[in-house]
């Protein structure tokens, strides 16, 4: 089977922290390796995949290398129309953090008797004699509110009504929330950009902040003609902007999770999205041949109604909605 060989080395000058390897995008599945040791895989293409290596490095120069084989099991759940193509192609990170980092965040906007309410729940990593502050901005940064709590391992924060504008594609009026994680000092800020607004399908019809809209869409392939799946910020902002020329206002994600600068993208620009989420099959059945006609009903050999193929299906839907949820 072929199979790519990633390897470089990085440098850690403080071995108590804690480092967190992160893969935006890679195709179709990693193996990582930490100065030889064995530290994770992971499959599911267009999904972020995180590995804690905080046990593995060393102080000075460290060695990773990421082995990805061209097809795993995943690969059957990645029989999109597009082209194919492997290896890491969205960017890599490592991120350092300290005894105490904000690990999880879900942002919730509401909408009650014409007014909008915002709630934030902030999951902090080694919480004890912490302190979680959050902060919400206007669009020129003026700060709206703030609240500042004793940090649990999970804090809520409500910031009760609020008076502000709309998000929508023609007005795309975006708040920063801002979560700081302190001890004595700020160990950690967070910025989380949000729109308010509100999305429901009432007689048949979509409604979109209380209105029927029209949708004019189109689908958005992460591909570039020299660079294939892996495209820059400047590339993602070309294809939006000639979406925007050509009076272009929804985007279906077709057929995985973009990159995620994509989707902070359209926040910015003003563009619905509906998001995919890397399951599609394209006949694939437990025999390994297609089935004609995609007859699926009542096909008991289609992966799709195999129960042995949940937890893969499970799994990529619910990493695609906490990468996104916010």
């Amino acid at each position: 089977m072929p199979v790519g060989v990633y390897r470089r080395f990085f440098d850690i000058a403080d071995k108590s922290k804690t480092y967190i390897l992160s893969f935006l995008g890679a195709a179709n599945n990693i193996s990582v390796y930490i100065n030889g040791h064995f530290a994770g895989y992971s499959e599911g293409t267009h999904n972020t995949a995180e590995f804690d290596i905080s046990s593995f490095v060393t102080e000075g120069a460290n060695e990773i290398a990421v082995v990805t084989f061209k097809w795993c099991n995943g690969s059957f759940l990645e029989a999109q129309d597009m082209f194919r193509e492997n290896g890491i192609f969205r960017d890599v990170l490592l991120y350092e953090y300290g005894d105490k980092y904000l690990y999880d965040c879900r942002i919730n906007t509401k909408k009650a008797e014409n007014v909008y309410s915002l709630s934030v729940t902030a999951a902090v990593h080694g919480c004890a004699d912490g302190c979680v502050k959050a902060v919400l901005a206007d669009s020129n940064g003026n700060e709206i509110k703030s609240i500042s709590k004793k940090a649990d391992e999970v804090t809520e924060f409500d910031f009760g009504t609020l008076d502000v504008k709309e998000w929508t594609a023609e007005t795309p009026v975006l708040y920063a929330v801002y979560v700081t994680v302190t001890d004595g000092k700020d160990e950690q800020t967070v910025r989380f950009f949000t729109g308010f607004k509100t999305v429901e399908i009432k007689d048949g019809v979509f409604l979109f902040n209380g209105a029927p809209i029209k949708i004019k869409g189109v689908n958005h392939h992460d591909t570039h003609p020299v660079n294939g799946y892996a495209m820059t910020e400047d590339d993602l902002r070309l294809d939006l902007t000639r979406m925007k020329e050509l009076n272009i206002n929804c985007i279906r994600t077709s057929h995985y999770p973009p990159s995620p600068k994509f989707l902070e993208l359209c926040d910015r620009m003003g563009f619905y999205v509906v998001l995919e989420t890397d399951i599609e099959t394209h006949g694939f059945t437990t025999r390994f041949t297609p089935v004609p006609g995609y007859d699926t009903e009542g096909n008991e050999a289609w992966i799709g109604n195999q129960a042995q193929w949940l937890p893969a299906y499970l799994e990529r839907i619910q990493r695609a909605y906490h990468r996104d949820k916010n």
